[in-house]
């Protein structure tokens, strides 16, 4: 090939990858098969980067690999925890399509590398357009839900139940619930980090602050009045307290913005009762569990299954009772909750303890020490926070909820992280270069 057709290759591969993230981004919220063709494209790019490499350096006889060069731990400590959930197999007393379905679960942790060597390739500096694709695919999944609310459904006699998420529920004491390409849980973690992200660049952009700002309310409403979702309040409000207290607002500021958030979260908890009982059931299904037993409840469901998983991580502290074992104690403890088809405890460090022990649970909090270090090292504080935001979502919501073991909160976790990677890796380069 000459110099010119060399390039231009080049300009497309470059265009095509950097279109493909977008689209990749984008389909995280709400769609599977957008995702998985996005997914396989990334993938055979990465492959014929891998063997074009290896071949080059075949052809110039150089086959060794200078380590050294690449000291960013959060390229290595996602491929050895999954190194560590896949050898739990020799030590797992679960059956092979237990462990297999378990281990399948966490092989996204691959992607972190994956997609930071990609960015840094093909889509250098380019995280506010991937994080505004992404927030596009959150506009999208809240976007059915807001036709049904304000009834256009109706107006072509269509009836949005027949075709919602499974978890849909049109009304409930707790209010309206109105999901469609996701559960109401994933729906509202999407949300959470829609507004609290949209809160960051309306700080940063001036100029489109009275666009994010609508953005914020229609996110906000969807949390509060169409769907059910308690975790993803705690979730957005966790996370903007956070955000409160690290950006570079004056003290008086800060302190007027939290009492801000007391006063508007106060007024709103006293004059609507949907919220009311929302915060309401968290005691009672807590009760109801302790002096009851009743695991009838979410909050039941849960407290059950950490105990459950507790006396499993007591009896293997150190490797943890493998993957799969969860779910094998429950059948062959015939457990009355057997028929919820649930495979994890719904709480990501309860997993890790449980299944993968004190030894899985260091490797995942050491990478999350390596991911907070690394936002600091972003330069852009429009892009350090909004990652901030979107991690600090998913550790709260990781409390309730195997986070990183489902799909799509753990993609979103795989996407924000990588940015952190991605970005660790260019200023390396650069320090080489000087």
């Amino acid at each position: 090939m000459t110099s010119n057709q060399t390039k231009r290759a080049m300009n497309n591969k470059r265009k095509i990858t950097k279109y493909t993230l977008l689209a990749f981004c984008f389909a995280i919220p709400f769609s599977s098969a957008l995702y998985r063709i996005s997914i396989f494209i990334l993938c055979c790019i990465l492959f014929l980067d891998i063997f074009n490499i290896i071949n080059q350096r075949i052809n110039t006889g150089n086959l060794g690999i200078n380590i050294s060069k690449y000291n960013t731990r959060i390229l290595y400590l996602p491929v050895i925890l999954l190194g560590w959930i896949l050898l739990s197999k020799i030590w797992t007393a679960a059956p092979q399509s237990l462990y297999a379905y378990e281990a399948w679960r966490y092989e996204k942790l691959l992607m972190i590398p994956a997609l930071a060597y990609l960015q840094t390739q093909y889509c250098r500096n380019n995280y506010k357009q991937l994080i505004i694709a992404f927030l596009c695919g959150v506009a999208m999944l809240m976007l059915p839900t807001y036709l049904d609310f304000f009834g256009v459904f109706n107006w072509f006699g269509f009836d949005g139940a027949n075709f919602a998420n499974e978890s849909y529920i049109r009304v409930t004491d707790q209010g309206r619930n109105l999901v469609y390409f996701r559960n109401q849980i994933v729906h509202g973690f999407m949300a959470s980090i829609f507004c609290a992200i949209l809160f960051v660049f309306s700080i940063y952009d001036k100029k489109k602050v009275f666009l994010y700002l609508i953005g914020i309310s229609f996110g906000i409403f969807s949390l509060l009045f169409l769907i059910k979702g308690r975790m993803a309040l705690i979730g957005l409000i966790g996370s903007y307290i956070t955000l409160l207290f690290l950006l570079n607002f004056s003290k008086k500021n800060k302190i007027l913005a939290s009492l801000g958030i007391l006063f508007f979260s106060t007024i709103l908890i006293i004059s609507n009762n949907t919220i009311q009982l929302r915060l309401e059931s968290i005691y009672k299904e807590a009760h109801n569990y302790f002096a009851h037993s009743d695991i009838t409840t979410s909050g039941g469901i849960r407290l059950h299954y950490l105990a459950i998983s507790w006396n499993l991580f007591v009896q293997h502290p150190l490797l943890g009772a493998g993957g799969g074992a969860f779910r094998d104690f429950l059948i062959k403890s015939n457990d009355p909750l057997v028929p919820q088809n649930h495979y994890h405890t719904h709480n990501e460090y309860m997993t890790m303890l449980s299944l993968y022990g004190m030894i899985g649970m260091g490797i995942f909090l050491w990478l999350l020490r390596e991911i907070y270090v690394g936002l600091r090292q972003i330069n852009s504080p429009e892009i350090r926070y909004s990652t901030l935001a979107a991690i600090t979502i998913f550790l709260i919501n990781a409390l309730t909820d195997s986070s990183l073991n489902n799909q799509w909160e753990g993609w979103t976790f795989i996407l924000f992280t990588s940015f952190v990677a991605s970005n660790l890796v260019l200023k390396e380069s650069a320090c080489e270069h000087l």
